[in-house]
């Protein structure tokens, strides 16, 4: 390459930043949907601790465990962000209903709220 560019000549390389976008913690991707199973581990009642710590990793990689824990509060009822925050709470739970198995989930009270549904399982 050198020689292509001649004694003295040095070649310009441009660098790029690439900007990487740090999603909200209420969106929700193209794959995110209520019949999703987010984790093989099913729970069945005596497996609680596998199938807790299963569903909160599967929760922490889509950034969703704040739901559980209650860490991502729900927003004023007059503001813009919530219907995002509902949309998303509803989807939890959809997450964590169809991971429990099936003559288990009917004794589990149905919640909209990922937060009360996961302290009635404990």
């Amino acid at each position: 390459m050198a020689s292509e560019l001649g004694s003295g000549e040095k070649k310009s390389v441009e660098k790029t930043e690439v900007v990487k976008k740090t999603p909200s913690l209420d969106d929700l991707n193209s794959n995110d949907n209520p019949g999703s199973i987010i984790t093989q581990v099913q729970l069945r009642g005596e497996n609680y601790d596998e199938w807790a710590k299963a569903m909160r990793t599967s929760l922490r990689a889509r950034r969703k465990r704040g739901f559980v824990e209650g860490t991502i509060k729900k927003p004023d009822e007059d503001s813009l962000e919530m219907e995002d925050w509902w949309t998303v709470q509803s989807m939890v739970v959809s997450w964590i209903l169809n991971t429990i198995e099936a003559s288990l989930r009917s004794t589990i009270s149905y919640m909209e709220n990922a937060k009360e549904l996961w302290d009635d399982i404990k």
